[in-house]
């Protein structure tokens, strides 16, 4: 039997600014964060992961994550 003891999680969250109900959802100020860095932090604690990314085709999105040290992989709109 096979036992792999060292594997490495990897979280992606999806992030984009075209929500129908509120506008620029993601970037909206909740007790002084955005609520994606919220999301960001939830996933820090709740897995322990490797890495954490946010995907996203905004250029807005994008500098708001680097501004708090986050990781972001630019996609194609």
């Amino acid at each position: 039997m096979l036992i792999v003891t060292n594997l490495k999680s990897i979280v992606i969250i999806p992030a984009r600014l075209a929500s129908s109900r509120l506008p620029r959802k993601i970037l909206a100020d909740i007790g002084g964060h955005p609520m994606l860095w919220h999301v960001y932090q939830r996933c820090l604690q709740a897995t322990k992961p490797a890495e954490i990314h946010i995907a996203t085709d905004s250029e807005e999105i994008a500098d708001a994550v680097s501004s708090w040290g986050g990781n972001v992989w630019m996609t194609s709109p």
